[in-house]
């Protein structure tokens, strides 16, 4: 019976194999940001975390971002920043882990959701339109491509008929292959290198029109008419264009694709 009841003292004191005996796990918190929180994409993020060790010391407290270690404090205040736009768009899991001197853990979560507004900066131009999902749209160069540039021949017909927003690139892809080498817009697009991105298009006559609606966050824009992407499809020879002077008028003529107008390149994300 003695010995039963020595085994039984000895296992008791061995824990969980996860903390040293005796020792007492340190306390960690997210203070800030709360959970669910919504941030913008140009903002920098704070994250605040809280940490004591009642029986010893804190010796670090790490911070993970969706399961990957992002840095670590061994002093504090335990606070760490998230630069503007090092999140993707979407949901993302913030963890702090706490350790404490003797090796013994604790840890908190939070999430947060990136989201976008026109007019803010990012990946190589300015927010231009966002869809529903909030993850996806376009980005329209901070500037004009041009100031006056012709479409093309009114000869050749491209094919380029698409007028939907997501229909751009494929009409500038089907406007280079038609159209071959030359000073042209959608070539000027398609051959752009601008802020590390190379993906640059002409927009579509319902793209363009999203970049009249916020041509007063995007800036830059001239009081001229800017051409489209989009061939008219019952008369080939002609492409949509739009004023961008107030009430923004689209439209389209004959033989216009030899006159010159803006170009403003956009690209998708």
């Amino acid at each position: 019976m003695i010995l039963a009841g020595l085994i039984a003292l000895a296992a008791a004191g061995c824990g969980n194999g996860n903390e040293p005996s005796g020792n007492q796990p340190p306390t960690c918190s997210i203070t800030s940001p709360a959970d669910n929180a919504q941030f913008f994409a140009n903002e920098n993020i704070t994250i605040a975390v809280v940490a004591d060790d009642k029986d010893g010391t804190v010796a670090e407290v790490q911070l993970y971002v969706d399961g990957v270690g992002n840095s670590s404090k061994k002093d504090f205040p335990y606070n760490f920043t998230i630069a503007a736009g090092v999140l993707s768009i979407g949901a993302h899991a913030i963890k702090a882990v706490a350790k404490d001197n003797d090796g013994s853990s604790a840890e908190a979560t939070v999430n947060i959701t990136i989201k976008l507004a026109i007019g803010d900066s990012y990946q190589g131009g300015i927010v231009a339109y966002i869809d529903a999902t909030g993850k996806h749209g376009l980005i329209a160069a901070p500037a004009d491509q041009s100031n006056g540039i012709q479409w093309g021949n009114s000869s050749i017909v491209t094919g380029a008929t698409g007028t939907a927003i997501g229909t751009g690139q494929s009409n500038t892809t089907k406007i280079v292959a038609a159209l071959g080498a030359g000073s042209y817009a959608a070539k000027l697009c398609d051959d752009l290198v601008l802020n590390g991105y190379s993906d640059w298009f002409l927009p579509s006559k319902d793209e363009l029109n999203e970049l009249y609606k916020n041509r007063n966050v995007i800036g830059g824009f001239n009081v001229t008419t800017y051409w489209s992407s989009s061939e008219e499809s019952t008369f080939p020879r002609c492409v949509w264009n739009q004023g961008f002077t107030s009430p923004g008028i689209q439209g389209y003529n004959n033989y216009v694709k030899e006159s010159a107008q803006s170009v403003r390149a956009v690209r998708a994300f």
